[in-house]
């Protein structure tokens, strides 16, 4: 969703950059997920493609090490994201564009932020084969090469995520002239009109929605599956969704039976095995069973992707592996 600073410079320089660690990466797109009453999605988006995005504290620039700390593409640029499918996705005076792997420009940044609006977003990284972007004010969907494959056409308050990424082959997006989220499919062709207050990604076969201040959850045709009777969801993976009764969070299934107990202050969704929760005091790691498999020390803390999961500690942020372990900073 901009990921965790850590910086090993080339050679001797590397442990004073990498204690100077920016966190300006928990500024992303995920950010926009603050428009819905969810659990906060990973402001520090995973690793894709054994790339990781860092920022420079010494030039506040963005690049991408490998997950060994070295610097592959080096930080000339604002703003980095997920590497996917070949493409990272950087900001540059403003615009927008594609990378790879050598730092050159596939797609041209041509992408346009909004001044008025700090923190903005000009494009997404790719889902599904598609990348959420922003030309003249409103927003599409690019392929590969950088064409429009549902022109843009999704406009609303800026600020404020209009369409969502592609999951599963369908996208969110807020309704023109109204307040309500619907999706659409990978031709930009509604599916599911808007109807919601609000609406998560699908995850196996099931989106969670906002209906008269609760969530619930429909299936790919729009049918409710799971009647609205949660105070916050957010999405199912590796057969489990983080979901708010009260003022606590736990995980239920596909069936909508608790699994683990709503006794956590928050929850994100599985990855590899494990999920970050926060139990009163920090943020930790549980397993599937509901077991603390690495204990809560963390500031903030996402979920895992190849094997590794950013994290924030002690105001550093850095790179965790699945024991625990800290990977970088070293």
């Amino acid at each position: 969703m901009p990921t965790p600073a850590t910086t090993p410079s080339a050679s001797n320089g590397r442990s004073v950059m990498a204690l100077g660690l920016g966190l300006s990466l928990l500024i992303t797109g995920s950010l926009a997920w603050w428009i819905r009453d969810t659990p906060d999605t990973p402001a520090v988006p995973e690793a894709r493609d054994r790339l990781f995005s860092f920022r420079d504290p010494g030039t506040g620039q963005a690049g991408y090490i490998d997950d060994t700390g070295k610097i592959v593409v080096p930080p000339r640029f604002d703003h980095t994201d997920l590497f996917r499918g070949g493409l990272g996705m950087a900001e540059r005076d403003g615009r927008a564009g594609y990378i790879d792997r050598t730092g050159d420009w596939v797609i041209s940044p041509r992408f346009t932020l909004d001044p008025a609006f700090a923190g903005d977003i000009a494009a997404r990284p790719f889902w599904g084969g598609r990348a959420a972007a922003r030309s003249g004010g409103a927003w599409g969907f690019i392929d590969a090469k950088g064409s429009w494959v549902i022109r843009p056409r999704f406009k609303g308050l800026d600020g404020f995520q209009i369409v969502g990424d592609f999951h599963e082959d369908l996208a969110w997006f807020r309704g023109p002239n109204t307040d309500t989220v619907g999706f659409i499919d990978l031709e930009g062709r509604m599916v599911i009109p808007p109807q919601f207050q609000a609406a998560n990604d699908f995850g196996q076969g099931l989106a969670a929605v906002l209906v008269e201040g609760e969530w619930g959850f429909i299936d790919t045709q729009g049918r409710m599956r799971l009647r609205p009777d949660f105070d916050g969801a957010g999405v199912f993976s590796q057969d489990l969704c983080p979901v708010q009764d009260g003022e606590a969070w736990g995980y239920i299934n596909l069936r909508g039976d608790w699994i683990i107990t709503a006794a956590l202050t928050k929850a994100r969704g599985f990855s590899e095995g494990l999920a970050p929760v926060h139990d009163g005091t920090a943020w930790g790691y549980l397993d599937a069973q509901g077991t603390m498999v690495i204990r809560p020390r963390f500031d903030d803390a996402f979920g895992f992707d190849q094997g590794r999961a950013a994290v924030v500690e002690n105001g550093v942020a850095g790179y965790i592996d699945t024991r625990g372990r800290t990977v970088w900073p070293k």
